[in-house]
């Protein structure tokens, strides 16, 4: 997430480890901001698509969800606020459901300034998880469009991190993505290596040949992350 590539794209198998390493690559760059005083104002914000726990989710959720992250306590948007002030006409506030107005929101955050001349948004980090995984055709064409839309802004404080099982979903990527294929053999190795470790920390009591069962039974051709 700090190399040259602003947003990358990594797609592979079922149990590949994709949701495993998009964790691990959210908790990095909060470690990083954490001890790191020059990026203070720093984002970091996860999102993930699913299709056993929120079946439901789309585009409007993940722009609503986004700018709940992203915005700066100290100085709300203009376009936020219209939305705000339009949603609470009536009596209980409707949710804003019209995608274009939380984009043009979410673009003021992302390119906008104060009134000092900062950032609103000094550096944002978005990493989304499980892309394939949108329930419907539809919703997966918007979020492809805007994800490619938010890349074309070649924005420098920008950088997002998106998985998928398929490799083209159904918008082709833009060229700025940097698209990587997760190899099944690297995850069969590291699993494998993985219960090694653990087999040899915690089950050390047994004798060489009920070790190898145990891990010959776990790391099978059909074991996943």
């Amino acid at each position: 997430m700090a190399g040259a590539k602003r947003y990358i794209f990594l797609h592979g198998t079922v149990g590949c480890g994709k949701t495993t390493l998009l964790k691990s690559a959210a908790k990095a760059c909060r470690q990083n901001v954490g001890r790191n005083p020059d990026l203070t104002g720093t984002f970091v914000t996860t999102f993930f698509f699913s299709s056993t726990t929120n079946q439901d989710f789309g585009l409007n959720d993940l722009l609503r969800y986004l700018l709940v992250q992203v915005s700066p306590l100290h100085r709300i948007p203009d376009a936020l606020h219209e939305i705000y002030r339009a949603r609470t006409k009536a009596f209980p506030p409707e949710a804003p459901d019209e995608n274009e107005e939380l984009i043009e929101a979410l673009s003021e955050i992302l390119t906008g300034t104060s009134h000092s001349g900062v950032p609103l948004a000094p550096q944002v980090y978005i990493l989304l998880d499980g892309l394939d995984e949108i329930a419907t055709l539809s919703e997966c064409r918007k979020v492809t469009k805007f994800l490619n839309d938010l890349a074309a802004l070649d924005l420098q404080t920008l950088r997002i991190l998106v998985t998928s099982r398929s490799l083209q979903l159904t918008n082709p990527w833009q060229p700025a993505w940097d698209q990587h294929a997760i190899p099944g053999q690297e995850v069969a190795r590291d699993i494998e290596l993985y219960v090694r470790q653990i087999v040899s920390a915690e089950l050390s009591h047994l004798n060489d040949d009920s070790q190898q069962k145990i891990i010959t039974g776990l790391t099978g051709p059909k074991q996943t992350m």
